[in-house]
């Protein structure tokens, strides 16, 4: 966590540098390229003094075994998000750029519930492991409470965060009635956002990454699908749309899938 936070002021400190020595968005990438390779050589190292390196077949295989499904879900994760940023990229520079802002202090939000996510992951597992009905009940309900606040927090902070920031970070007034055309779109879903992951976290916990896998699939090409389609009536919006129709969807199955297991 330590090297994730100085790697992100350091490339903070060098994006800021790009741009103010007009080495434009090819020195933006160079800063965030040369920031993860020293990230990427400081875990190797941090891990090479601390963990003994063994290949076990056995092992290997049933870790390649479950990988491979996270591995799918990834790969359809990310060329959903490349497709989708040819989409936007072609609705005009403002709306391109009101976008990438709102997507950036969103992403603060999606980060935390990753983070909480995995806490949620972990438990579930331990829960499951030991097979107690009566701990997993209590895990569930504590899950649920922190889950409501989330959703109710979260969308009030981003709604202040973007109120104040926007008219820092957005030059263009274009630009800025844009994003602020946008924000109760980014505000609902931000709603959905913690109520996701506490569904995918409780998937995952039960180790079922081949039905989150399938999810992810099916649910990056209705993004891509739909967002374009959007894209054609009404714009940046669409996009947007997007996201909490999708979100909606995943939390459906993944809540059937989880309802159907007796958790």
């Amino acid at each position: 966590m330590n090297i994730r936070i100085l790697s992100l002021i350091l490339n903070i400190i060098l994006d800021y540098l790009a741009i103010k020595l007009n080495y434009g968005v090819a020195g933006v990438a160079w800063a965030t390229v040369i920031i993860e390779t020293i990230y990427m050589m400081r875990v190797v190292k941090l891990a090479k003094d601390t963990v003994r390196y063994k290949i076990d077949k056995k092992s290997l295989k049933e870790l390649l075994n479950l990988a491979k499904h996270g591995i799918t879900d990834r790969i359809f994760d990310r060329g959903g998000k490349l497709v989708l940023n040819i989409i936007l990229s072609r609705l005009g520079t403002y709306e391109y750029a009101a976008h990438v802002v709102l997507n950036q202090i969103e992403s603060f939000a999606n980060d935390f519930c990753y983070g909480f996510g995995i806490g949620i992951t972990t438990n579930i597992g331990i829960k499951l492991g030991k097979n107690d009905k009566k701990e997993i009940e209590e895990l569930k309900n504590i899950i649920n409470k922190i889950i409501i606040v989330f959703a109710i927090a979260i969308p009030i902070i981003i709604f202040i965060v973007l109120i104040i920031s926007l008219p820092i970070l957005l030059k263009e007034q274009e630009t800025l009635i844009i994003a602020y055309k946008l924000i109760p779109l980014v505000v609902i879903y931000s709603v959905l956002m913690p109520i996701k992951y506490k569904y995918s976290s409780i998937i995952e916990g039960m180790k079922e990454f081949k039905y989150n896998a399938q999810v992810s699939a099916i649910t990056n090409i209705i993004k891509i699908l739909l967002a374009y389609i959007l894209c054609l009536y009404i714009g940046i919006n669409g996009v947007w749309l997007t996201f909490s129709i999708c979100y909606v969807v995943i939390i459906i199955a993944l809540k059937r899938k989880i309802k159907n297991s007796h958790l």
